[in-house]
């Protein structure tokens, strides 16, 4: 519903708006746009939606990265996601005639699809497949190249994406230390901008152990861009440059969503951090690689720990679902999650077990994730901080916690390291 008065006098006699206007008031639908805004990629999804569905493909589920079709007709059972302009289906071999003919029907459409039936890459990670062992995600070369074009391979290696914050012991530990060092000059400012752009695009692909020292890294050149967080950038780089080559490695699992959870309490807002996984049910102590980390500022102020905690498993609760919804598309439906958390009072809280002298102060949207818990969707249980792998997407941690917990975050190809090494990379305690 457009006003005349935003239109230009030439596009309301082109189109004949006039005609068609009440009250100064004309209903118009958006078929094409242009190329980046909002709209295009709607338009384009609708557009893609209204073919498929000619074909008889009904879009399933459409999550928040992805658009899941399958076809109507159980004698042509085929499954496939959609990821920008990437395919990437599911079928029987003896099948592969129902995946050549929806090839020709799209074509049809006007699209251009063209079927790798070997791939060896999508959306830009390579793709290492050991059939009934692995499937190894990296992106080999992208490292070096982004160290280069940014500059930035001439600094010392690291073994750690952020150097660890000296420890502050009492209630001055949740508050930020004021950065006091001068500010970046505009050419520090483009070049961490366009290797922090990069390093983002590896850390969601494959690269879930520099999440935390990318995301934050971003939130503080966004807001005032110091020498300090220059040299913080100089540090991710070192380290980029120390692991070049890692990625991450999924094994066999029985496809059940298994989530860690952790929070970091800080002034004005806490961090959040989640990592999920597909385990095994005969083995809850086994860890796969991650199929989603997140590392991000809880939308208010904690007053406590365990509010920190508590809005936590709020936070990835609702990333949890979303996968859930994924893996039930996909022909995977999921039982209770089980969430593993170092915080005893806000794990008391959600299983009604324990109630402190807070919680009543807890915003009611976050009792949320007890409600799932009552409703057997999801369950929690204590595990010591040690072994808390969603501690690497809250804080900046020592040398010897990060590289213990790294065989979790990110691994070499099991096919270039001996059996010995296979839950990931040594620590070397050689470098600094």
């Amino acid at each position: 519903r457009i006003n005349h008065s935003q239109m230009a006098p030439a596009t309301i006699t082109k189109h004949n708006q006039q005609k068609h206007a009440k009250r100064g008031f004309s209903l118009t639908e958006v078929s094409l746009s242009i190329y980046g805004l909002p709209e295009s990629g709607r338009n384009a999804q609708n557009h893609l939606v209204h073919s498929l569905s000619k074909l008889g493909y009904m879009e399933e589920e459409r999550t928040e990265k992805l658009m899941i079709f399958r076809h109507t007709d159980p004698a042509k059972d085929s499954t496939f996601i959609v990821n920008t302009d990437d395919f990437a289906f599911a079928y029987d071999a003896k099948d592969k005639h129902i995946i050549q003919k929806l090839e020709d029907d799209i074509n049809a459409e006007g699209y251009t699809l063209k079927i790798n039936w070997e791939p060896t890459h999508y959306c830009g990670m390579r793709i290492e497949y050991a059939k009934n062992d692995f499937v190894h995600l990296d992106l080999p070369g992208y490292t070096e190249d982004l160290l280069e074009k940014t500059g930035m391979n001439n600094v010392p290696v690291k073994t750690t994406p952020m150097p660890a914050p000296a420890k502050i012991m009492g209630p001055q530990s949740m508050f930020v230390p004021e950065d006091k060092s001068n500010p970046m000059s505009t050419e520090q400012v483009e070049i961490s901008q366009a290797f922090l752009g990069g390093a983002l695009y590896a850390a969601i692909t494959c690269r879930a152990d520099i999440m935390y020292a990318v995301a934050q890294l971003i939130s503080e050149l966004h807001e005032t861009p110091t020498l300090t967080t220059y040299g913080r950038v100089e540090h991710l780089a070192g380290y980029l440059k120390h692991e070049p080559n890692l990625g991450v490695t999924y094994y066999p699992s029985s496809m059940k969503l298994i989530a860690y959870t952790d929070s970091n309490l800080k002034h004005p807002n806490s961090k959040t951090g989640g990592f999920f996984f597909l385990g095994r049910e005969d083995d809850p102590d086994w860890v796969n690689g991650p199929i989603f980390t997140q590392s991000k500022l809880q939308p208010i102020t904690a007053a406590a720990a365990s509010e920190a905690e508590y809005i936590g498993c709020f936070m990835n609760g609702k990333s949890a679902l979303s996968i859930r919804q994924g893996l039930d598309a996909f022909g995977y439906p999921q039982k209770t999650t089980p969430f593993k958390g170092d915080n005893a009072a806000s794990i008391g809280a959600a299983n009604d077990t324990c109630v402190t002298k807070n919680s009543r102060y807890v915003d009611a949207k976050f009792h949320w994730f007890r409600d799932r818990v009552r409703r057997q969707d999801f369950s929690i249980t204590w595990i010591r901080s040690e072994d808390n792998i969603a501690d690497a997407f809250t804080k900046a941690l020592t040398a010897i916690i990060f590289r213990r917990l790294l065989q979790y975050l990110a691994t070499r190809s099991p096919s270039t390291v001996s059996s010995k090494d296979k839950n990931g990379p040594e620590a070397d305690n050689n470098v600094d």
